[in-house]
């Protein structure tokens, strides 16, 4: 999104600013890591920096439907949230998975909100 600051009705700096809209649609078979490990070269050493990892095993995107009140004309807009389930696995400092995978499912929403903070 292009973003811009005015002063006096100039444009005195703009920029362009990633922004997330409503609409989530996380896919099945998603791999999310608990860390960026691009900057490590071989796999080994990104498999030693990561604590747990997200596998999606399914999901249902935010969906909108829009109705029409008969009675007063008005029209509405009725939000689904979606549904991610996923499970977590917790790895070992060899990268080898020592618990089993944690189950858990959630809206779109709370899995983005989960991804921000980390919290449920």
């Amino acid at each position: 999104m292009q973003k811009q600051k005015t002063r006096d009705k100039e444009v005195v700096h703009s920029w362009k600013e990633w922004v997330q809209g409503g609409r989530f649609q996380f896919n099945e078979g998603s791999v999310i890591y608990d860390r960026d490990v691009s900057a490590y070269e071989t796999w080994g050493e990104k498999l030693s920096a990561i604590e747990f990892y997200i596998l999606i095993n399914a999901s249902r995107p935010v969906s909108m439907k829009i109705a029409n009140d008969e009675e007063t004309g008005l029209r509405t807009v009725h939000r689904n949230p979606g549904l991610v389930s996923f499970e977590i696995y917790t790895t070992g400092a060899s990268g080898a998975d020592h618990d089993g995978p944690e189950d858990v499912s959630m809206t779109q929403d709370e899995f983005v909100r989960y991804a921000i903070t980390g919290q449920r």
